[in-house]
């Protein structure tokens, strides 16, 4: 601003000077091609996991989970989580601790980031956690909201296939399967993988592991760190809940590690959805 600024002082008085050109946006990027035999392989893989959920749109879940968070202090504890996109980004975690008997209540309600927790016997307070001091309450909550994301993609894969783009067929070293491609999550591209089995299996077909990474796009870091995201996920021994295939084992890797940084076991799953409906379609070019 303070340039423009100068620049006009600079200028002859008496010179009129046209009016800048208005800015053009530029054209959405047209969604990448995709391998025909790929698009087939993940429409095969919804309709394995879901047979008639072509025409719903999964939009939210309240699973029950136990999980192991391994590293230098592992823990287990028993976990509840509710995610809904209904009405705008919301989750709600209940954490059981076993020693103490507790549980404690913490989420996102769209808005305020908040907890709750039983003080006395019978008594719950609930607190606003929008306080600088609440920072590590906030980021496990983000965490959660990103966990949820990610299991959701995994519940509706009729919903991953209609946002993939560039889909691709490959294989890999055992004559493994690979589905890749791009998936928007998060208000842009992830790079996706997924891992099938070289044959399909008396069961069905089912994905044995979801790699999600998120491009870093800024042309100064890139290179040292390609991806801001990068995680892992290994699925098994796939249940229906409700008729929705779903794997009750989820271990989940950081980049490059061999040991899992958690271990996710579903005891019970409830999902919700609702019709699909397309969206619009785009309007013809006006001639000029």
């Amino acid at each position: 601003m303070i340039a423009l600024l100068l620049l006009a002082t600079l200028q002859d008085p008496g010179a009129v000077s046209a009016p800048p050109a208005p800015a053009v946006p530029a054209a959405p990027k047209a969604p990448a091609a995709s391998d025909p035999a790929a698009v087939a392989l993940l429409a095969r893989l919804a309709s394995v996991q879901h047979a008639d959920g072509a025409a719903r749109a999964v939009d939210g879940f309240d699973v029950q989970l136990t999980m192991q968070e391994k590293g230098e202090q592992p823990q287990e504890f028993d976990l509840g989580l509710n995610y809904s996109r209904r009405a705008g980004e919301r989750v709600v975690m209940r954490i059981l601790d076993r020693g103490r008997g507790t549980e404690v209540k913490k989420g996102f309600d769209g808005s305020l980031f908040w907890l709750e927790e039983e003080k006395e016997p019978g008594k719950v307070v609930r607190q606003d956690l929008s306080g600088h001091e609440y920072e590590q309450d906030r980021a496990s909550i983000d965490e959660a909201m990103a966990f949820g994301s990610d299991l959701l993609l995994v519940l509706d894969f009729h919903a991953f296939a209609r946002q993939a783009e560039g889909l691709k067929l490959s294989l890999g070293p055992a004559q493994e399967r690979v589905l890749s491609g791009r998936v928007r999550r998060a208000g842009g591209l992830w790079d996706f993988s997924i891992l099938l089995p070289a044959k399909d299996p008396p069961e069905g077909l089912q994905p044995l592991e979801l790699t999600l990474r998120q491009p870093n796009e800024d042309p100064l870091t890139s290179a040292e760190q390609p991806f801001l995201v990068d995680r892992r996920f290994q699925l098994s021994a796939f249940k229906r809940f409700q008729q929705r295939a779903v794997p009750q084992v989820i271990r989940e890797y950081a980049a490059g590690a061999e040991e899992p940084a958690r271990i996710l076991e579903i005891r019970d799953l409830r999902w919700e959805d609702l019709p699909y409906v397309p969206p619009p379609a785009p309007k013809p070019a006006q001639p000029k």
